[in-house]
C-alpha cells in the first residue's frame, strides 16, 4: 500500500520547521460583541505577545491595537527593535491567570482586568548586551477595549 499524499505532506511540513511556533488563531468567541468575547480577545492578545517574541512577526500583534494605543505600539516596536539589534527574549511567556470584566462599563467599551503570570526566562536587548535573567512574576493590567467595525480593538493598556 502507498502512503496517501496528505500524510506525506503533513510529515514533510512538520519536519521542515519543528521549532517554529504556530500563529495564534483568533477564537470564534473573541469575534463576538460580548463579555466572553472581550475576555477571549485579551487572552488572544497575550498569545500574540508570546508568538511575536518567538518569531519576530508583529503584524497580528499590531492589528489588535488602535494606532493611538501607546502601549500596543510600544509592545510591537519593542519586539522589532530588540530582534533587529540581535537581541532576544527566551521564556518569560505571558500566561493569563485571571481575566475579569470590570463591572459597570459599557458593553461596547469594556475594561478587562488581567493577572498575567510570567515564567522565568532570559532577555538580551542587543547582540552585544549581556543577557539578563527574568524571574517569575505576576503582573496586573487593565485592557481598555472598543468594539469597532465588528471587532474588538485595544485602545489602551495600563499596568496596575
Amino acid at each position: 500500500a502507498t502512503t496517501p499524499p496528505e500524510t506525506t505532506a503533513t510529515a514533510t511540513s512538520a519536519t521542515t520547521s519543528p521549532t517554529e511556533p504556530e500563529a495564534p488563531v483568533l477564537p470564534a468567541v473573541a469575534k463576538e460583541k460580548s463579555r466572553a468575547g472581550a475576555k477571549a480577545f485579551v487572552r488572544y492578545y497575550t498569545e500574540l505577545i508570546n508568538y511575536s517574541w518567538a518569531t519576530g512577526a508583529t503584524e497580528a500583534l499590531r492589528s489588535t491595537g488602535s494606532k493611538t494605543c501607546d502601549a500596543c505600539q510600544a509592545a510591537a516596536n519593542g519586539v522589532e527593535s530588540v530582534i533587529s539589534e540581535g537581541g532576544f527574549k527566551r521564556g518569560a511567556d505571558w500566561h493569563p491567570t485571571a481575566v475579569l470584566v470590570v463591572p459597570l462599563e459599557p458593553a461596547n467599551a469594556p475594561i478587562i482586568n488581567v493577572a498575567i503570570s510570567v515564567n522565568k526566562g532570559q532577555f538580551k536587548e542587543t547582540r552585544k548586551a549581556e543577557a539578563r535573567r527574568i524571574d517569575p512574576a505576576i503582573y496586573h493590567f487593565d485592557f481598555y477595549l472598543q468594539w469597532r467595525s465588528q471587532r474588538w480593538v485595544i485602545t489602551q493598556i495600563e499596568g496596575t
